[in-house]
């Protein structure tokens, strides 16, 4: 994976998750970003550390484009069971677990917790009304990290934070140290 570089060191001592696949907090391979740079919306299997990608600040504040910094969980061939969340986009993709927006409100829910008829947090502050959910079953689980700690996919606010609380299985340390580089100091 390329480094980011943002003038600061990052180093990622150890990241090793022991759960099951059911209670990552992921989006399916097939879940769609939009990249600043790379055309439409690309499937989140195609996303690489560094791409520069939609995020939403909430607050009434236009979305803007982060960078990824690392993935707190990227296994293309783990099977998983994921929540389809249909808008007006494709549906979005997300293991029960993971936390998206509801509009008006700031803070995540999980996404097993969404229902009908519930209004999420769209691109630009908007309100995107969910109209089915369904399951399905695939391979592949990513969860790419951004600073403000929120992707748009499939044109719905998510959270890129690991919510640890609800992990079922143990976890060993996972350690991002930042520090100013070297020629900055």
């Amino acid at each position: 994976m390329a480094p980011y570089n943002d003038g600061m060191v990052h180093f990622l001592l150890c990241h090793r998750q022991i759960c099951p696949p059911e209670e990552e907090n992921c989006f399916s391979a097939n879940t769609l970003v939009t990249v600043l740079g790379r055309g439409s919306a690309i499937p989140m299997k195609d996303l690489k550390v560094g791409d520069q990608v939609l995020t939403s600040q909430g607050n009434g504040q236009p979305d803007e484009y982060q960078p990824v910094y690392a993935f707190g969980h990227i296994d293309p061939y783990v099977p998983a069971t994921f929540v389809c969340i249909y808008t007006e986009d494709a549906p979005a993709e997300l293991t029960k677990q993971h936390m998206v927006y509801i509009y008006g409100k700031t803070r995540p829910v999980h996404s097993d917790s969404i229902q009908v008829g519930d209004i999420l947090r769209g691109r630009d502050g908007s309100a995107s009304a969910v109209t089915k959910i369904s399951t399905i079953k695939r391979s592949g689980v990513y969860n790419p990290l951004t600073p403000s700690g929120t992707i748009v996919v499939n044109g719905i606010v998510a959270s890129t934070y690991i919510d640890l609380a609800s992990q079922g299985g143990s976890i060993e340390a996972c350690l991002l140290y930042t520090s100013p580089s070297p020629r900055d100091r």
